[in-house]
């Protein structure tokens, strides 16, 4: 259970080894960058705790409903180091209303650094992997599942670009 800032950073540092993994064995170094990491709640109390104490260490943060909960998106003062450059954006998840988040890091977004979204997850099928587009009403992504409980998601863009986007509309 993550009850602490330190915690926090264990748990995203093992992510991150992960990530790096599946970024080496998939020639992924030189054509992507890594946007934000997030984490599932399995309930809104822990949600709230682990908000307090990730906004205590960051530079700002963001909340809005999306898809009937909340989703905090938080910049934090340190970043998360992996090979596709530091994460600094952690959004976080709040329980969905049909309560099937469990407490975990659930995945790393990335986005192609030529603006080639769909080059990337061609680059991905060609190496034998299963991209899946996954259509949100908020959010169309590529997925891609690494293990049974952690994804890289391919997004068009910075993360923080859309809600700059948002705010000024």
């Amino acid at each position: 259970m993550i009850e602490t800032i330190k915690d926090f950073y264990a748990g995203a540092c093992d992510t991150a080894k992960l990530f790096d993994e599946f970024v080496a064995k998939h020639g992924l170094s030189e054509i992507a960058k890594a946007d934000h990491l997030c984490y599932k709640c399995d309930s809104s109390k822990v949600f709230l705790a682990m908000r307090e104490f990730l906004e205590a260490n960051s530079k700002w943060s963001y909340t809005s409903p999306i898809a009937g909960r909340r989703i905090s998106v938080i910049r934090l003062n340190e970043p998360i180091t992996t090979s596709l450059g530091d994460i600094s954006i952690i959004e976080l998840s709040d329980q969905k209303p049909d309560g099937s988040q469990t407490n975990r890091f659930d995945h790393i977004e990335i986005y192609s650094t030529s603006g080639d979204y769909e080059g990337l997850a061609q680059h991905l099928k060609d190496r034998g992997l299963n991209v899946n587009e996954v259509v949100r009403p908020h959010h169309t992504t590529y997925d891609v599942r690494v293990t049974d409980t952690f994804i890289v998601r391919l997004t068009e863009g910075p993360l923080a670009d859309k809600i700059r986007e948002e705010q000024t509309n």
